[in-house]
């Protein structure tokens, strides 16, 4: 696998998304150059593989069906484009490869055109099998347990692993790959490989710190003015007598329980479950039906802690919150659950018991509104006692809006 820091540094040197799409474009292009030609019978003719084609291929190799729609997930959005990228050059080691580095210096020259996502992931697997991508043929699939084959099952393979990443995955990934570059020069008016350039003059250099407690004079400390310990003065030693240890006799006092009382004790019975089966804090009955009440009579033989779990509700990240969505929390094996509605931030907070060995896992569902389609969105999530603080985001769309 390709220096992982290598295809960091290349990523985040394509800080737009004309950038990306330009290089995906120059690498296509290296990858598959337009002089390339095959020979069909007698003749040679030009060919590149285009997605169409590529699906195919792809169809054909994995012998996949309904899934096949999924193959254009980790191209959904700009920020999967991004992961999708990064993720391909990191695993056929392209990063590493001096001619691919070098393609950032044409990547802002390169006209915009659509990118051919499927055709640029199954070339870069065929180039690192080693094998050319112009002689595949649709029409002609290759034989199984061949390069051609094994490159088209890698490909599929890396296709569905991107497909299966999560929304918060994707946003931690872009929020990383979208960091300035420390690596890597070029672009735009950029010389690739040039000398650095000075720092501009409004650039300050930070100000040395000086510490109050590391005097400047260094102090010297002579045998003069130290103390000397007065010696050890003899006392007297400590006896103790017989009499010394004698005691009074301690008062007893006797535990009586009336039977009136207990027998009130007795008649008084517990208050009953609500009807619904929800127990909302800050209920009356929260106190004895509460979820933290069934679990720890479920795990009595271990050790309970508890921790903060803050559930998230956006229309999209970075977005804006939703407010009054139901909010459900449940436990397997456990009848009782925790429900309530989201603040006006979108944030809906409660404290859980977890098992201090081997944590809890929590499902968590959310009725999203009438306008946005009524659905049941749930997610599991595993707690434990090392963090005091847990946060399940939702979202509705995993992308912003673009603005009209």
């Amino acid at each position: 696998m390709a220096d992982k820091e290598s295809a960091l540094q290349l990523i985040r040197s394509l800080d737009t998304a004309e950038r990306l799409n330009g290089f995906a474009n120059a690498l296509s292009g290296w990858l598959m150059p337009a002089d390339a030609t095959t020979t069909v019978g007698s003749h040679k003719r030009q060919i590149r593989l285009t997605d169409n084609q590529a699906r195919l291929l792809l169809h054909t190799a994995g012998r996949i069906g309904r899934e096949a729609a999924a193959l254009q997930q980790p191209f959904s959005s700009g920020a999967r484009k991004r992961s999708t990228l990064y993720h391909l050059l990191q695993e056929t080691d392209l990063a590493a490869e001096v001619e691919v580095q070098q393609l950032l210096a044409n990547d802002a020259r390169t006209p915009p055109a659509e990118v051919a996502w499927l055709a640029l992931v199954v070339s870069a697997f065929g180039w690192r099998a080693g094998y050319d991508v112009s002689q595949l043929d649709p029409a002609s699939p290759p034989v199984a347990h061949t390069p051609a084959s094994q490159s088209l099952r890698r490909s599929l393979r890396f296709l569905h692993c991107e497909a299966e990443r999560s929304a918060a995955e994707i946003e931690r990934l872009h929020e990383m790959l979208t960091l300035p570059a420390a690596g890597f020069r070029g672009g735009a008016g950029e010389d690739a490989g040039g000398p650095v350039p000075p720092l501009p003059p409004h650039f300050r250099p930070p100000v040395p710190e000086r510490y109050p407690e590391i005097a400047r004079e260094t102090i010297e400390v002579r045998s003069d003015d130290i103390a000397a310990d007065a010696p050890p003065s003899r006392t007297e030693p400590l006896v103790i007598s017989s009499e010394d240890l004698e005691t009074q006799p301690a008062e007893t006092t006797t535990l009586r329980i009336e039977t009136e009382a207990a027998d009130e004790a007795g008649q008084q019975p517990p208050s009953p479950l609500p009807r619904s089966g929800v127990i909302m804090p800050n209920s009356a009955s929260h106190s004895r039906w509460s979820l933290s009440l069934a679990l720890g009579q479920l795990f009595r033989q271990e050790r309970l802690k508890s921790t903060r779990l803050v559930i998230m509700v956006k229309r999209y990240p970075s977005g804006p919150g939703l407010r009054g969505l139901q909010v459900r929390v449940s436990c397997k094996g456990i009848k009782n659950h925790l429900a309530g509605v989201t603040n006006a931030e979108g944030t809906f907070t409660c404290e859980l018991p977890v098992r201090e060995g081997s944590g809890l896992t929590y499902d968590v569902a959310v009725t999203w509104p009438r306008e946005l389609g009524a659905a049941v969105e749930q997610k599991s999530i595993t707690l434990n006692a090392d963090r005091t603080r847990f946060e399940l985001p939702f979202y509705y769309q995993l992308s912003a809006p673009e603005p009209e």
